[in-house]
């Protein structure tokens, strides 16, 4: 009932904290549709969420808040600290973690049997040397999310 009060009036500031929470998904499509929509008209909505895949996709500027302090603001792309990706390779041959963990840029590295996973920040060039010997089998990388670049900044590596 909040929320329909909070829209019906066509406010240039909306202040929601928590918005979706107790929503089913239904309705949260609905929220997000009048979050744009109130957008398009001019208007200013800070939301604030523990959902950070909805933060993602309907926010447009992000403020990160870690113990009370308010940590970094940016666009996603701002946030995601210049090409940072999640990569997951599959090899035919062993390698050693130490040898990928020593690279520059490479953090939060797996390897177990023929299967590599780590974080890299910049260019994947010495990634690739490093792996090409053992012969790359599968290749895949992604762009991380914003709960990934949270988690990484002040928490433990998010699940991938």
């Amino acid at each position: 009932m909040w929320l329909i009060q909070a829209f019906m009036h066509d406010p240039e500031l909306l202040i929601l904290d928590e918005p979706t929470t107790g929503l089913d998904p239904l309705m949260q499509q609905t929220f997000h549709t009048l979050v744009r929509e109130a957008l398009e008209r001019g208007a200013t909505v800070f939301l604030s969420s523990h959902l950070l895949p909805e933060v993602q996709e309907i926010c447009t500027r992000i403020g990160i808040v870690y113990e009370g302090v308010l940590r970094k603001v940016g666009t996603l792309e701002q946030l995601r600290i210049g090409n940072v990706h999640r990569v997951d390779a599959t090899v035919e041959t062993a390698v050693a973690p130490q040898r990928i963990a020593s690279l520059a840029g490479i953090s939060n590295v797996s390897v177990s049997d023929h299967h590599v996973q780590c974080t890299i920040t910049g260019g994947m060039a010495p990634l690739i040397a490093v792996l090409q010997p053992a012969t790359i089998v599968a290749l895949d990388s992604a762009e991380m999310s914003l709960e990934e670049v949270f988690l990484s900044q002040y928490g433990q590596p998010a699940n991938s």
